[in-house]
């Protein structure tokens, strides 16, 4: 279950004489999220009274106009912000994929970075160690998985770090954007180990700006406008909000 009842989070924003410009240029951009103190601190509100609950078995999926705070969500219920105002309560594990080239090393090789890059999803040793025949299986690198990744050609780079994160499952799952890599086939065996891992999570939640993807995953939608909730409920309606939305932002 995740909660959050009137969460605010807001980010500090520091200048001085020589950037006064900043101030003028973040509060347009903020278009009004922004407050100025008089110590020359600028607050960037990213989150505004945020209240929702996520049960158990629910599927959410996010979506809003680039800069609503899709993101800023997601990571506020990881535990990677902190509200600055409100209450957050998570129960269970939760894991996010919010940038699955973490850990990513160029000049190693395929098997050191499913190593690397395990680590930004657990620490434990045990459970990486377990999990590599099995994500090296499912890369379909073959040979390859013992070359520096800087050789590889970016179909097969997608291939293992996507490979790599849809390993670590949780009772919480966290997407930013859904994960896509490699040809039909890969991509239909990569559909359905995320379908599995969806329907294996307590919670689900996904950030997102496809409608087929939201219809695919989620059982309900949040719409995101300039960090405040517009509405939260069915699919369909969520959607139809959106375009309107989207229509008078043109």
């Amino acid at each position: 279950m995740i909660r959050l009842e009137a969460v605010n989070v807001s980010f500090p924003v520091f200048y001085n004489d020589a950037l006064r410009s900043l101030r003028g240029y973040i509060s347009t951009r903020a278009q009004g999220r922004s407050s100025v103190e008089s110590s020359g601190i600028i607050h960037v509100n990213a989150l505004q009274n945020i209240s929702m609950t996520v049960e158990r078995g629910e599927r959410v999926g996010i979506i809003g106009l680039n800069g609503a705070g899709k993101t800023t969500l997601l990571k506020t219920i990881a535990g990677i912000y902190a509200p600055t105002s409100g209450s957050l309560t998570v129960k269970g594990e939760s894991r996010g994929f919010f940038n699955i080239s973490a850990g990513l090393d160029p000049n190693a090789s395929g098997l050191r970075n499913i190593h690397n890059m395990s680590f930004y999803y657990t620490r434990n040793i045990d459970e990486i160690k377990e999990k590599i025949p099995e994500i090296i299986a499912f890369t379909e690198l073959d040979e390859f998985i013992y070359m520096p990744v800087h050789t590889y050609s970016s179909g097969m780079l997608a291939r293992l770090m996507v490979s790599v994160a849809i390993h670590y499952e949780a009772e919480n799952l966290l997407f930013d954007e859904a994960l896509g890599a490699g040809d039909a086939s890969f991509h239909e065996k990569l559909n359905k180990r995320v379908l599995k891992m969806v329907e294996d999570a307590k919670c689900f939640v996904l950030a997102t700006h496809s409608f087929v993807l939201m219809r695919q995953y989620c059982t309900k939608a949040l719409l995101l406008n300039k960090g405040k909730m517009e509405c939260y409920g069915n699919i369909d309606e969520v959607i139809e909000r959106y375009i309107v939305l989207n229509k008078a932002s043109a």
